[in-house]
């Protein structure tokens, strides 16, 4: 582990130390309200994860730099070039263990994916119908990594390329 970076267990341990420093109050008769511990716990939780996406995106800069990743891509009328899409998702299951792949899912960390959906900006951009956290943390992670690499300029998307759903 490089001093100052956050590795996929540094993340897991600094939210669950942020979760127990939310729920034990200073002293007992200053016992903080349980909405601002669960606010508290919140905010560590997702200044964690956002440290730990940004260490995967600059691992996986060189990939956007090359066009392995990118998001949906129109053909017709529908969105079904999916390829970098799911490039991404699987580097982000591979990464937080969230399974690559429906051989994997038994072995993936629900519990992490649900963290991740908690502190994740584009949680709320995930897939109708899917019933595994799992799913829905992918392509949260994925679409996080896209806004890194867009906002970056690691790679342009291309005018038939799925827009961010943060700015529809």
């Amino acid at each position: 582990m490089t001093a100052g970076k956050t590795t996929r267990r540094g993340f897991l341990a600094t939210v669950g130390a942020a979760g127990v420093a939310a729920a034990v109050p200073v002293s007992i008769g200053a016992a903080a309200p349980r909405w601002d511990a669960r606010e508290t716990y919140l905010a560590a939780w997702r200044a964690a994860y956002l440290e730990e996406l940004e260490d995967l995106a600059l691992a996986l800069e060189p990939r956007f730099r090359a066009g392995e990743f990118y998001s949906f891509r129109t053909v017709g009328n529908a969105w079904q070039d999916a390829e970098g899409q799911s490039r991404i998702e699987d580097a982000a299951a591979r990464h937080f263990n969230l399974g690559a792949g429906e051989d994997e899912w038994d072995r993936a960390d629900s519990g992490t994916a649900r963290m991740i959906l908690a502190a994740s900006p584009h949680a709320d951009a995930t897939g109708d119908g899917a019933c595994y956290p799992g799913d829905h943390a992918r392509e949260a992670v994925a679409w996080d990594l896209l806004a890194i690499a867009r906002a970056r300029g690691w790679y342009t998307p291309t005018k038939d390329e799925c827009p961010d759903p943060a700015e529809a």
